[in-house]
């Protein structure tokens, strides 16, 4: 399923994507990818949400490898481009919540199939609210760069605190 999922995701972002000028997007994919591996570095002890192992992808760091390289690209060079385009707020938070309902619709699916699992107090409205997060700040990132590091540190240790992941288990 995840080899099918990440082929959807590559026809997507050539059918929808701005991949000719995927320069443009390479410092926000690029941010997107840092702060996924954060994420895993920082709760690799106490993980919030996991990728369960298939027939051909074996572990959880191999399928979040392939998300993060593929999907989170092909995201970035589908969404941004268009958000680029629309000019009125209301316009912005309906397409920002477009992409939260297919991410969420992605994850539920995958959480019913047995391919997705959360842990420690996260859960699929945990998911959703992230995702807000998430879009606005890859937004937020693509116009003003120092702006959306300076915001994600409060923002990683916030969400450190509301799920009491244990940063004395860090090395």
């Amino acid at each position: 399923m995840y080899i099918i999922g990440t082929i959807c995701w590559l026809i997507a972002a050539r059918l929808f994507g701005d991949y000719r000028h995927w320069e443009k997007y390479h410092h926000t994919i690029l941010y997107f990818i840092v702060c996924d591996l954060l994420y895993n570095f920082l709760t690799s002890h106490y993980p919030l949400w996991e990728y369960s192992p298939s027939n051909l992808l074996p572990n959880h760091t191999t399928i979040n490898l392939i998300i993060m390289f593929i999907i989170y690209p092909c995201t970035v060079l589908i969404y941004l481009p268009y958000m680029n385009k629309f000019n009125r707020t209301f316009s912005k938070f309906l397409f920002l919540t477009s992409w939260v309902v297919l991410y969420g619709f992605f994850e539920w699916l995958f959480t019913a199939i047995d391919l997705f699992h959360y842990h420690n107090g996260w859960t699929l409205f945990s998911s959703i609210v992230f995702d807000y997060i998430m879009f606005m700040m890859l937004y937020l990132h693509f116009k003003k760069p120092l702006l959306a590091y300076v915001i994600s540190v409060p923002i990683i240790i916030i969400l450190l605190l509301i799920y009491n992941v244990p940063v004395s288990d860090w090395r």
